[in-house]
């Protein structure tokens, strides 16, 4: 007697940005790193439907914010200049949604920084992305992430409220985490230890916690994640010695797809062992596809994706379909 496996939901985030974070204001840089991301995932849009019997989508979210209007002089430069790309990923039915940086020229410092601790300058770049987006699209954007894994109560109810309707800057059990040691940052790194196991809406008082009775509003999608062992550079360790503040011996990390794919493999396992409903989501920034090393390096990571034990039951699909696929809303 034969069973057959429950469908796996796989999401594959991708973050479209500039060729780097903080960006020669000056240089109007093409995004190199995204026009081979469109070449490679429409060959592994392939490989990837051929495997597992079904058609293969992706989530797609596109920086529009004020480093992008002041450097490319337009907010909306990446859904013009791309114009065609994503007109493309679209009728591919992929999903096509936002990601925001508060990036903020400091003309003192001569410098950005990425400004999480002013919630007004977050909540203009916000407005700002949505409407860059609705400029191309007309319409807003359904699926929405915060640069550098950030978000906090004011800023879920802000994307709320504009009708965004599907969130990725949570991280499952990720812990408070300083910002990186290179460039500026401001605010307090979020604490999301306590977050469901699962797709949720959140409380409208407390985004960390599920609503009790509602049925409508955004869904919270944490991403994959796994624990690994801390090696920080010597930035770090001169930065934590300052501090008088350890490094912590090991701490939480999405599911990137340019990590070593050995510990990758690993964290797959669990997360799809350890919920009722599993799903999975994989992460990756355009920028690493600059790189031929990380490109070889995500291509045996998808690779063992498909060679996992469950992988004809994966779905490679968008957030609405997820959804669905899991149960939490009709079909």
């Amino acid at each position: 007697m034969t069973t057959t496996r429950p469908r796996v939901p796989v999401l594959l985030l991708i973050d479209v940005e500039p060729d780097g974070f903080f960006i020669d204001r000056n240089d109007k840089a093409p995004w190199l790193g995204f026009e081979r991301a469109a070449e490679i995932f429409a060959d592994l849009r392939h490989r990837l439907a051929q495997k597992v019997g079904r058609s293969a989508h992706f989530t797609w979210l596109v920086r529009a914010d004020p480093q992008v209007a002041e450097t490319y002089h337009s907010p909306a430069w990446a859904f013009e200049h791309y114009r065609g790309a994503f007109m493309g990923l679209s009728a591919a039915r992929d999903e096509v949604g936002l990601h925001v940086h508060p990036y903020r020229w400091d003309a003192d410092g001569d410098c950005w920084i990425d400004d999480y601790g002013n919630q007004e300058w977050v909540d203009h770049c916000i407005h700002m992305g949505v409407s860059a987006f609705e400029k191309l699209f007309q319409r807003r954007p359904a699926s929405f992430s915060m640069g550098m894994d950030w978000t906090n109560q004011a800023t879920l109810q802000l994307v709320n409220a504009l009708q965004i309707r599907y969130e990725f800057s949570t991280i499952l059990g990720k812990e408070v985490q300083p910002f990186p040691a290179y460039g500026h940052y401001t605010g307090v790194a979020p604490d999301y230890s306590r977050i469901p196991r699962r797709p949720y809406r959140p409380s409208q008082n407390d985004f960390l916690s599920p609503a009790t009775q509602r049925e409508d509003g955004i869904w919270i999608f944490p991403q994959s994640s796994r624990v690994v062992r801390v090696r920080p550079s010597w930035k770090r360790r001169l930065y934590a010695l300052f501090r008088m503040r350890p490094a912590p011996p090991s701490r939480t990390r999405k599911f990137f797809l340019q990590d070593d794919p050995a510990p990758l493999r690993a964290a797959v396992d669990g997360a799809l062992s350890c919920v009722e409903r599993p799903y999975l989501t994989f992460a990756v920034r355009t920028h690493e596809f600059t790189r031929p090393e990380r490109i070889a390096t995500i291509r045996r990571n998808l690779a063992g994706v498909l060679e996992h034990p469950a992988a004809e039951s994966f779905v490679f699909t968008t957030p609405p379909e997820a959804l669905r696929i899991l149960g939490y809303t009709d079909g």
